[in-house]
Protein backbone atom coordinates (compact mmCIF):
# COMPACT_ATOMS: atom_id res chain seq x y z
CA UNK A 1 0.00 0.00 0.00
CA UNK A 2 1.32 3.34 -1.21
CA UNK A 3 1.68 6.13 1.49
CA UNK A 4 0.91 9.71 1.08
CA UNK A 5 1.24 12.58 3.06
CA UNK A 6 -1.57 14.96 3.92
CA UNK A 7 -2.16 18.66 5.04
CA UNK A 8 -5.19 19.58 6.89
CA UNK A 9 -6.20 23.14 6.46
CA UNK A 10 -9.33 25.78 6.74
CA UNK A 11 -10.44 28.82 6.09
CA UNK A 12 -10.00 30.38 9.25
CA UNK A 13 -7.92 29.60 12.77
CA UNK A 14 -10.62 28.67 15.28
CA UNK A 15 -11.54 25.43 12.39
CA UNK A 16 -7.92 24.71 11.96
CA UNK A 17 -7.06 24.47 15.95
CA UNK A 18 -10.14 22.42 16.28
CA UNK A 19 -9.28 19.94 13.43
CA UNK A 20 -6.09 19.64 15.14
CA UNK A 21 -6.11 20.00 18.34
CA UNK A 22 -9.22 19.59 20.04
CA UNK A 23 -10.60 16.89 18.61
CA UNK A 24 -12.14 13.94 20.49
CA UNK A 25 -10.52 16.05 23.83
CA UNK A 26 -13.76 17.32 25.56
CA UNK A 27 -13.54 16.13 29.24
CA UNK A 28 -17.34 16.05 30.60
CA UNK A 29 -16.22 16.55 33.96
CA UNK A 30 -14.63 19.42 33.57
CA UNK A 31 -16.83 20.50 30.55
CA UNK A 32 -14.20 21.96 28.57
CA UNK A 33 -12.01 20.51 25.88
CA UNK A 34 -8.29 19.99 27.57
CA UNK A 35 -5.46 20.48 24.81
CA UNK A 36 -1.89 19.23 26.49
CA UNK A 37 0.31 22.63 26.88
CA UNK A 38 3.13 20.73 25.85
CA UNK A 39 1.25 19.97 22.02
CA UNK A 40 -0.23 23.46 21.78
CA UNK A 41 2.99 25.13 22.23
CA UNK A 42 4.78 23.03 19.49
CA UNK A 43 2.54 24.14 16.85
CA UNK A 44 2.62 27.11 14.79
CA UNK A 45 0.36 28.75 12.80
CA UNK A 46 1.22 29.26 8.54
CA UNK A 47 -0.85 31.73 5.98
CA UNK A 48 -0.68 29.66 2.85
CA UNK A 49 -1.44 30.96 -0.57
CA UNK A 50 -3.28 27.82 -2.11
CA UNK A 51 -4.54 27.84 -5.94
CA UNK A 52 -7.45 25.86 -5.99
CA UNK A 53 -8.22 26.53 -9.58
CA UNK A 54 -5.18 24.02 -10.63
CA UNK A 55 -6.45 21.56 -8.03
CA UNK A 56 -8.90 18.87 -8.23
CA UNK A 57 -11.00 18.86 -4.68
CA UNK A 58 -13.29 16.02 -4.17
CA UNK A 59 -16.75 18.04 -2.45
CA UNK A 60 -17.42 16.18 0.86
CA UNK A 61 -20.16 17.99 2.00
CA UNK A 62 -24.07 19.37 0.34
CA UNK A 63 -24.03 18.49 -3.46
CA UNK A 64 -20.93 16.56 -4.23
CA UNK A 65 -21.54 14.10 -1.32
CA UNK A 66 -24.70 13.38 -2.31
CA UNK A 67 -23.88 13.40 -6.17
CA UNK A 68 -21.95 10.40 -4.95
CA UNK A 69 -24.80 8.57 -3.20
CA UNK A 70 -23.07 9.19 0.14
CA UNK A 71 -24.20 11.26 3.37
CA UNK A 72 -22.65 13.66 6.09
CA UNK A 73 -22.50 10.40 7.86
CA UNK A 74 -19.89 9.12 6.07
CA UNK A 75 -17.66 11.72 7.44
CA UNK A 76 -18.86 11.49 10.72
CA UNK A 77 -17.43 7.82 11.67
CA UNK A 78 -14.65 6.40 12.87
CA UNK A 79 -11.03 8.05 12.02
CA UNK A 80 -10.41 4.65 10.62
CA UNK A 81 -13.39 4.78 8.41
CA UNK A 82 -12.42 7.97 7.27
CA UNK A 83 -8.73 7.49 6.82
CA UNK A 84 -9.99 4.38 4.40
CA UNK A 85 -12.21 6.51 2.63
CA UNK A 86 -9.39 8.96 2.32
CA UNK A 87 -7.26 6.60 0.91
CA UNK A 88 -10.17 5.69 -1.87
CA UNK A 89 -10.14 8.90 -2.75
CA UNK A 90 -6.23 9.64 -3.28
CA UNK A 91 -6.16 6.13 -4.75
CA UNK A 92 -9.27 6.82 -7.56
CA UNK A 93 -7.95 7.23 -11.25
CA UNK A 94 -9.18 10.71 -11.42
CA UNK A 95 -6.00 11.71 -9.20
CA UNK A 96 -7.94 14.19 -6.79
CA UNK A 97 -5.22 17.06 -5.06
CA UNK A 98 -7.61 17.12 -1.86
CA UNK A 99 -10.81 16.86 0.11
CA UNK A 100 -13.45 19.64 0.91
CA UNK A 101 -15.50 18.22 3.97
CA UNK A 102 -17.63 20.20 7.07
CA UNK A 103 -16.05 20.10 10.13
CA UNK A 104 -17.29 18.03 13.31
CA UNK A 105 -15.29 20.00 15.83
CA UNK A 106 -15.22 23.85 14.69
CA UNK A 107 -18.21 25.94 15.69
CA UNK A 108 -20.87 26.41 13.10
CA UNK A 109 -19.60 23.09 11.52
CA UNK A 110 -17.43 24.96 9.03
CA UNK A 111 -15.32 23.66 5.90
CA UNK A 112 -12.11 21.68 6.28
CA UNK A 113 -9.57 20.41 3.76
CA UNK A 114 -7.18 18.61 3.39
CA UNK A 115 -4.75 18.17 0.41
CA UNK A 116 -2.35 15.03 -0.38
CA UNK A 117 0.99 15.44 -1.23
CA UNK A 118 0.55 16.04 -4.89
CA UNK A 119 -0.81 19.14 -4.47
CA UNK A 120 2.59 20.47 -3.20
CA UNK A 121 3.09 22.60 -6.37
CA UNK A 122 0.29 24.38 -6.13
CA UNK A 123 0.78 25.39 -2.26
CA UNK A 124 3.04 28.14 -0.77
CA UNK A 125 3.82 30.19 2.41
CA UNK A 126 2.16 33.45 2.24
CA UNK A 127 5.07 36.03 1.63
CA UNK A 128 6.17 37.25 4.84
CA UNK A 129 4.41 35.37 6.99
CA UNK A 130 6.36 31.83 7.93
CA UNK A 131 5.26 29.82 10.82
CA UNK A 132 4.56 31.27 14.17
CA UNK A 133 4.42 29.73 17.12
CA UNK A 134 1.46 29.48 18.80
CA UNK A 135 2.70 30.79 22.11
CA UNK A 136 4.07 33.58 19.96
CA UNK A 137 0.03 34.40 19.18
CA UNK A 138 -1.54 34.22 22.76
CA UNK A 139 -4.63 36.49 21.93
CA UNK A 140 -5.44 33.86 18.55
CA UNK A 141 -6.01 31.50 21.71
CA UNK A 142 -7.69 34.11 23.85
CA UNK A 143 -10.24 34.77 21.32
CA UNK A 144 -10.60 30.68 20.43
CA UNK A 145 -11.29 30.50 24.37
CA UNK A 146 -14.20 32.83 24.03
CA UNK A 147 -16.51 30.94 21.94
CA UNK A 148 -15.52 27.46 23.31
CA UNK A 149 -14.08 25.81 27.15
CA UNK A 150 -10.32 24.97 26.22
CA UNK A 151 -8.40 24.71 28.61
CA UNK A 152 -4.40 24.16 28.33
CA UNK A 153 -3.71 21.40 30.92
Amino acid sequence: MKRYETLYCAPSFDTCYAETLIRERFNVASAQYEVPKAEHDSRSLVALLVDFSKLKIVDLYGPGLQSMGLNNMVTMGSYAETRDLSRAIYEHADAPDGIVYLSRFAPSHQPAIVLFDRAKPVVRCFPGFGPTTLPNLPEMFATLSQLRPIALV
